[in-house]
C-alpha cells in the first residue's frame, strides 16, 4: 500500500507516491556520511524502483540484489586480504539488506534469513576496520537471557576511563542502524558508547524471543549493572542518547530526575542537536513531536554536537533504578 510522501514541508522524496519508502530510503541517505551507505548504490536501488510504488516485492528485490552485490565484493577483498575496503563493503550490505527487511512480510525463516545476513555482515565491518574499536558483546538480561550489542571505545581522549553514552534506538530502530547516525560522532568526541537492542527490538526480538515491555528500567538497569562491572568505565559517569520514539519516552522517565544535563536528540531527521535539560523540565515539554521543535528551541538552550564538551555529559549521584510506566525505548540516566 503506498501513501502519498507530499507533506506541508517540503522534504527530499525520492518516491512522491509513497511516504514508507520515501522515508527508509532518506534514512539511508543520512548513513552515507557515516560509510553505511553510497549514493550512487542508493539511485541505483531507486532507478529500478521507478513506476513500482506500494510493491513491497519490489522493494524487498532491489534492496537485497544490492546487498548482496557489496556482500559478495567483501568477501571478495577479505579473501584478498584488503580487510578495509571488505570492512566498507560489509558495513553497506548491512544497511541495504536491513532496509529490505523494512518491508518483507511476514517474518518468517526467510525473513530471519535475511536479517541474520545483516548482523553477520556487521560483525564482519567492526571486526575487520581499523576505526572505531568495537567489541562485539553480551550483556546479562533475565535468566539466561542476553541483550546483543557493541562497546565503542572513544576516540580523541587521553582518559582511561572516558564518559560512556548508552545510545537506544528508536521504536523500529536498530543498533547496525544507529551506528553510522550518532555512535561514530559521539566516540570521535572522546565518548565510549554501548549501542544494545533492547526488549522489542532488532536482534533482542528477532532472534532471542526479548519482547517489548512497559516496564523497561529493567532492561536499563542491567546495561549500567553491565556497564560498571567494566574496567574501562568511570562508576557513575553514564548517560542517554535516545532516538526518535526513545526521546518522549525517556523524558517521561526522568522528567523528575535530579540531572542537568539530560542530553537528547530532538529530531530523527534533523542535523544533531542537544538539549541541556534542567529537573524544572515538564514532561509536556518532552512530548513534543517532531512539527514542535521550534518551541522546543525556543523553551530550552540548544546547542550543536559542534560544542558540545564531553564534560558536560558526565555526571555523579547514586545510582537509581527510574520508575518508568510507560516505556518502549526509554533510557536508564545515571
Amino acid at each position: 500500500m503506498a501513501v502519498n510522501a507530499k507533506r506541508k514541508r517540503e522534504w527530499f522524496t525520492a518516491f512522491p507516491k509513497d511516504y514508507r519508502w520515501s522515508f527508509i530510503t532518506s534514512i539511508s541517505l543520512q548513513r552515507v556520511s557515516g560509510g553505511a551507505a553510497n549514493t550512487s548504490e542508493i539511485f541505483e536501488i531507486c532507478r529500478r524502483l521507478k513506476g513500482k510504488d506500494g510493491d513491497d516485492k519490489a522493494w524487498v528485490r532491489e534492496w537485497t540484489r544490492m546487498g548482496d552485490r557489496l556482500r559478495e565484493m567483501g568477501q571478495a577483498a577479505q579473501r584478498k586480504k584488503n580487510l578495509y575496503s571488505a570492512a566498507d563493503f560489509y558495513n553497506r550490505a548491512c544497511n541495504y539488506y536491513q532496509a529490505a527487511d523494512r518491508f518483507m512480510f511476514p517474518k518468517n525463516a526467510k525473513s530471519k534469513a535475511l536479517y541474520r545476513k545483516s548482523i553477520d555482515c556487521f560483525h564482519r565491518y567492526v571486526t575487520l576496520t581499523d576505526s572505531p574499536r568495537t567489541e562485539i558483546v553480551e550483556i546479562p538480561f533475565e535468566g539466561k537471557k542476553k541483550l546483543p550489542a557493541y562497546f565503542v571505545h572513544a576516540q580523541n581522549t587521553k582518559k582511561a576511563k572516558p564518559p560512556v553514552v548508552v545510545q537506544y534506538t528508536g521504536f523500529d530502530g536498530t543498533k547496525e542502524g544507529g551506528f553510522s547516525m550518532a555512535t561514530l560522532e559521539l566516540v570521535r568526541r572522546g565518548m565510549s558508547v554501548v549501542v544494545p537492542d533492547t526488549p522489542g527490538v532488532g536482534e533482542a526480538i528477532r532472534f532471542r524471543g526479548i519482547y517489548l515491555r512497559h516496564d523497561y528500567e529493567v532492561a536499563g538497569t542491567a546495561i549500567l549493572n553491565w556497564l560498571e562491572k567494566r574496567k574501562d568505565v568511570r562508576e557513575r559517569s553514564q548517560t542517554a542518547f535516545p532516538l526518535e520514539t526513545g526521546l518522549n519516552l525517556t523524558c517521561l522517565a526522568t522528567a523528575q530526575q535530579p540531572l542537568q544535563p539530560l542530553v537528547l536528540q530532538i529530531d530523527a531527521i534533523s542535523p544533531f542537536l542537544f538539549i541541556n535539560c534542567s529537573v524544572h523540565c515538564s514532561t509536556d515539554l518532552c512530548l513534543h513531536n517532531h512539527s514542535n521543535n521550534r518551541e522546543c528551541v525556543q523553551r530550552l538552550h540548544i546547542t550543536p554536537l559542534n560544542f558540545v564538551p564531553p564534560s558536560t555529559l558526565t555526571r555523579t549521584r547514586p545510582r537509581t533504578p527510574f520508575s518508568s510506566s510507560v516505556c518502549a525505548t526509554a533510557s536508564f540516566i545515571s
